[in-house]
Parts: structure tokens; C-alpha cells; sequence
């Protein structure tokens, strides 16, 4: 059995809590909590501890799959946590944190000016923050004991110069914060930043933003503002250091001693490593080769039930889209998006790829955000698709599908698609990409996939920020179907410039409506994704950041 949850332990207070999540929530890497899901099947599974005392602790990802278990003494393996995913990382530069696989490594390497507690923006390197009334400048009032790895201390200068490289770079994390301008470093420890146009969810996207050491970057810039060797090493202040980072090999960090927010019981050692395979996933944790398992099918981790020194949970920030190009090709006609939709067995997939972990999908944002609207749940309708195609004037239609096979849920759902549609007449090419490909693909409106299958959530717990972000027109580069909708656009506009958070809670719903109604993508489940862990950690938990944990919370059970 299992237990439907969002688990989210303090980075500063080490007593776990677990809060019934309310009707409308946002996760927090502060607190913990415990959820059901909501939307037309619920599903109550059970955390459970299984077995006793488990030899050992790893942190999360990146490598070839394959590599091999850490050469150490029993001692060092006993404070390392080995962490396995799926997926490639083809560097861990902060500039691509917007990529959930970097994002959890440069976590441990690097600190952001805010995070989250309890759904409530806190401090972290800005000891206070405020945003102008009219939303358009935030000052900041820096921590005068944090120092980067090298010993260097943080001042005003490498926040200016952060973000700044961020702007000149105008990729990846970059377009979380488009309406970021200038910065004026007042002094050593105060910052203000001035914004292009109001922005209420700016303050939110900080909790994204990995501030870096200016000095060493800088002496490292070369020709591509530090690009090349961001992508192996570290310029942070975080929990951890990084040893070693070659492409292709384990991702190892080092626990940071002298780091600002100590906790005694962090592992000394996390190692991120790649393996694509769930069943090599669910072997290697049940072996004791691994700690930590995010890559798991739902197949593959219920047969973890009944094993010794394993607990099994879920998390539920993500939802399964399939994007359509809104702009050109046979998918910009929304009747033609409308068939496709009518035409796909959500029961079906839900049921048995995802074996009831989850619910249907029943809104533009995944089950945990705030301020969702009231929309009616997926639901397959072939007749009714096929006059909908009918209507559109297409036969023979042949369409592509861009998807991730690493994730085999998602390889087994593209392939249902593909028969969903041969029932109404559609011929529908599977063709494997990955997600840094994807992402570039999103860099024009031009080039955006006429059909893309993706697994999302929320980059911090603002629904302004998927919203704005997914569905305004000028949000090339994270607008994943190319999508358009001047009514849309003023509405988000509205809810960026309003300080009023119930204002634009009102804003956001009315906007969700239009984009449903639209049809700019199959809404196709929220996702209750299992974990799996060895019993002597503690602390893995959901993160209202990361699209699956934060690693400085993991802690070696006592």
C-alpha cells in the first residue's frame, strides 16, 4: 500500500511535520505535509516503512547509467546517499536549473535570495525583501555570514552580477524572470532591482535564481560567459561542493562545513547518478547499491512492496501534457486539437501504465496549485472525436509526436496515443527526443514540435509563474504550444501588475477557462509519482522548487 503525500521536512528545523493538505495549497521545502489527491479518482495509498535499518544513503542523479558504486570504506558509505534518475545532464551551469535534472544538483551546490515555507515566500540569502507597491522594484537586504566555497563572501555584487549573466545569456532560467532590467548594488549587503513592467510573481521566480560567486566566474568567463566550465564545476555558497562532475560519470558533491545553515546529520556525500532503466532502478535500491530511486515505474515500485529497508511513497506535483502546435500544421485548427483530445483513453492510461497513482486531468495546472479552476475531468469520446475531424475537413491525417523514452511510463502512454488515434483515422509518428532538445526547440514559435509529450510542474508554487510563463504569447522559450490568445494575455497582465493576491487568484481562474477551452494541449493526468528509499534516510520529500526533491534536506536517520 502506499500513502498519497507531500512530505516537506525544514532545512532550518529538523522536526518532521505533516500537514492534511487544504483544498487550495502550495508545497514547501519547510514544512512537511500530507495530501490526497483531488479530481474524480482519488487514490489513498500508504507510506509505508518496510523492513528494518538499511545500510546506507545516496542523494540524486546524473551519469551514465551503469557506473559504478563508490569505491569506500564502510564508514564513507554510510554517510553517502547515492541518488539514481532517469534522464541526461549535460551540465550543471545554474543557467539551466529550469531543467528539473540540473536543478536538483545545483540545489545542493548553490543558494537562491528566497525560498518557500508552508507555500509562504521566507528568506535565505536576502535576510528581508520587499516589492514596490505599483510591483515593479524589490530591494534586498543580504546575509552578512554566508561565504561561497572558496571562502569568498557574499556581497551585493555577485547578486548584480548573477543576474546580469543571466539577462546576457537570455536562455534558460532567464525566462523566469523576463521583466528583470537593472540592479543597483546600494551597498555590500543591499540590493534594488528595477523590473521592466510589473511583476508580482518575480519575487516567486527568486526562489529559482542560484546566485553565484562573481569573481570566480568572472576569471573563468572565457569567451562564453563561463558556460563551458559551469558545466563541471561550482561557483556556490550551498550545502555541498562539488568533487567531481564529468560528463557521462556520477555527479559527487561533498558536504560544505563551513556552510551558513548547518545541520549536523546531513550525509557527508551525495552522488547523482543516471540510470534510465526503472527495473535497473528498483534492482540497485533493493540490493543496498543505491539509496534513492526517482526514476521508478508504477510497475516497478509496487513490486518494491514487502522489501527489507525500503519505504515507498509518492509525490504529487506533476502533470502529464501533450502539447499541440497552436500556430501551424493541421493542430493549429482547435477542432482538430479537440478530436485528438476526445480521442485519448485516460481511464486507461490512468489505470493501467500508472496503475491508479494519480487522477485524470481536470485543469491547465497540475492537481497541487493554487487558484485552479473549476474544470470538468478528461474524458474519452471516440464517435464524438471523429465528427469533430469530420467538421475539421481532415482525412488521412498523419501527425508527429515528440516524447522522452528514458521515462517509461511515458514511452507506454505515447504508444496509447498512437492507437487512441488510429481509431479515429489519424496516424500518429513517435519520435524520441530529449528534453534539453526540447527545450531547444521551444526557442521560436517556429520551431516548436507540432506534438510533444511532457511530464510538468510548476518551477515554484505561483500559478502566475506556469501561466504566465506557458501561456502568454510573449513567453517564447517556455510557451510550449506556441499559443496566442490576446484575451489570455490581458488577463495575465492584469494578475502580473495586481498586489492583490485574491484579485489575482480571479484573474488566473478566468484565464484557465479560456486556455481549456482552447484546447492547446491534452491535459492528461496529475501525477502521483512514486519514491523509493532506503529506511536510515529521512527527509526525502517533495519540493515546491525541484521537480522532485530537495537534497539538503535528506538527512541520515539517527
Amino acid at each position: 500500500m502506499w500513502l498519497h503525500t507531500w512530505i516537506v521536512p525544514a532545512r532550518t528545523n529538523e522536526r518532521l511535520q505533516v500537514y492534511a493538505k487544504p483544498s487550495v495549497t502550495t508545497l514547501s521545502p519547510d514544512a512537511a505535509r500530507a495530501s490526497s489527491a483531488r479530481g474524480r479518482r482519488e487514490h489513498s495509498p500508504l507510506l509505508r516503512r518496510v523492513g528494518v535499518g538499511a545500510a546506507l544513503l545516496s542523494v540524486l542523479f546524473v551519469a551514465a547509467s551503469g557506473s559504478e558504486v563508490l569505491s569506500a570504506s564502510n564508514d564513507d558509505r554510510a554517510s553517502t546517499v547515492i541518488i539514481a534518475n532517469t534522464g541526461e545532464v549535460t551540465s550543471i551551469d545554474p543557467l539551466h536549473a529550469d531543467y528539473g535534472q540540473t536543478a536538483i544538483i545545483d540545489a545542493a551546490l548553490y543558494d537562491t535570495l528566497l525560498g518557500y515555507n508552508d507555500g509562504e515566500l521566507v528568506p535565505r540569502l536576502a535576510s528581508e525583501f520587499t516589492l514596490s507597491p505599483d510591483a515593479t522594484e524589490v530591494d534586498l537586504t543580504l546575509r552578512s555570514d554566508v561565504k561561497f566555497h572558496d571562502g569568498t563572501p557574499l556581497t551585493s555584487a555577485d547578486v548584480v552580477y548573477t543576474l546580469d549573466r543571466y539577462k546576457r545569456l537570455g536562455s534558460g532560467i532567464a525566462s523566469l524572470i523576463p521583466q528583470y532590467d537593472s540592479p543597483v548594488a546600494v551597498d555590500d549587503t543591499h540590493v534594488t532591482i528595477t523590473l521592466t513592467e510589473p511583476s508580482s510573481v518575480f519575487l516567486g521566480a527568486l526562489s529559482k535564481i542560484n546566485i553565484l560567486n562573481s569573481q570566480l566566474v568572472a576569471q573563468e568567463a572565457g569567451s562564453d560567459d563561463g558556460q563551458a566550465w559551469l558545466s563541471t564545476h561550482d561557483a556556490g555558497s550551498g550545502a555541498y561542493a562539488v568533487r567531481s562532475a564529468e560528463p557521462g560519470q556520477d555527479v559527487t558533491v561533498d558536504l560544505n562545513s563551513d556552510y551558513w545553515d548547518r545541520a549536523d546529520d546531513r550525509p557527508a556525500t551525495l552522488v547523482f547518478r543516471r540510470i534510465d532503466e526503472s527495473a535497473t532502478e528498483r534492482d540497485s535500491l533493493a540490493a543496498g547499491d543505491i539509496d534513492i530511486a526517482l526514476g521508478l515505474t508504477p510497475q516497478d515500485a509496487q513490486s518494491l512492496e514487502g522489501t527489507d529497508n525500503v519505504t515507498l511513497g509518492e509525490f504529487t506535483n506533476n502533470m502529464t501534457y501533450t502539447f499541440f502546435n497552436t500556430q501551424s500544421g493541421p493542430t493549429a485548427d482547435p477542432l482538430v486539437r479537440k478530436a485528438i483530445q476526445l480521442a485519448y483513453d485516460y481511464e486507461g492510461d490512468l489505470a493501467t501504465i500508472q496503475l491508479g497513482l494519480g487522477t485524470v486531468g481536470d485543469g491547465v495546472l497540475p492537481a497541487n496549485m493554487g487558484c485552479r479552476s473549476d474544470l470538468p475531468a478528461a474524458t474519452q469520446d471516440v464517435e464524438q472525436a471523429k465528427a469533430l475531424l469530420a467538421e475539421a475537413g481532415q482525412t488521412d491525417l498523419k501527425l508527429t509526436l515528440r516524447y522522452q523514452p528514458n521515462f517509461a511510463t511515458m514511452a507506454q502512454e505515447a504508444t496509447l496515443l498512437q492507437s487512441n488515434l488510429r481509431d479515429i483515422g489519424v496516424e500518429l509518428e513517435l519520435v524520441p527526443i530529449t528534453f534539453p532538445e526540447y527545450l531547444e526547440s521551444l526557442a521560436s514559435f517556429d520551431t516548436v514540435p507540432q506534438m510533444a509529450m511532457i511530464i510538468d510542474s510548476a518551477q515554484y508554487p505561483d500559478p502566475g509563474q506556469m501561466l504566465i510563463g506557458g501561456y502568454s504569447s510573449t513567453a517564447v522559450g517556455s510557451n510550449r504550444a506556441a499559443y496566442s490568445n490576446p484575451q489570455v494575455d490581458s488577463l495575465l497582465e492584469q494578475a502580473n501588475a495586481s498586489p492583490d493576491a485574491d484579485e489575482r487568484c480571479s484573474l488566473y481562474q478566468q484565464a484557465q477557462t479560456i486556455i481549456y477551452d482552447d484546447a492547446p494541449a491534452l491535459f492528461m493526468n496529475n501525477l502521483s509519482t512514486p519514491v523509493a528509499f532506503q529506511n536510515r534516510l529521512s527527509g526525502v520529500v517533495a519540493s515546491p522548487t525541484l521537480s522532485w526533491i530537495d537534497p539538503t534536506t535528506i538527512r541520515i536517520a539517527s
